[in-house]
């Protein structure tokens, strides 16, 4: 929209198309990687709130791809069929999964 309202050429407005979906990809990984290792008191959420409501993010995507086909079996059965019913307990494998498959670091 500011590229419009600023009358920008089409190689500038789509350089700021660029720069805001960057932005936007960006913002929503780190959001995404918050959400499973932030620290509570200074992210201002609960901490494993995706993973509590299944929420397909960059994290599980990735740890699927990368799992061996035991943690991938493992990962699957927790996260999207709910076999563990304690949320506080469902929250921890899966963080204890995707710290051992790696996806914190990718």
């Amino acid at each position: 929209m500011g590229a419009i309202i600023s009358d920008a050429d089409e190689q500038e407005a789509q350089a700021i198309y660029d720069f805001g979906k960057a932005a936007g990809i960006g913002f929503q990984l780190q959001d995404d990687y918050l959400d499973a290792f932030g620290n509570p008191e200074n992210f201002g959420k609960q901490v494993g709130g995706d993973i509590v409501s299944n929420k397909k993010t960059y994290l599980i995507i990735k740890a699927l791809e990368k799992a061996s086909a035991v943690q991938r079996k493992e990962l699957e059965s927790i996260y999207f069929e709910n076999s563990i019913s304690a949320l506080d307990e469902k929250v921890d494998r899966v963080k204890e999964l995707f710290l051992e498959i790696g996806v914190d670091r990718d």
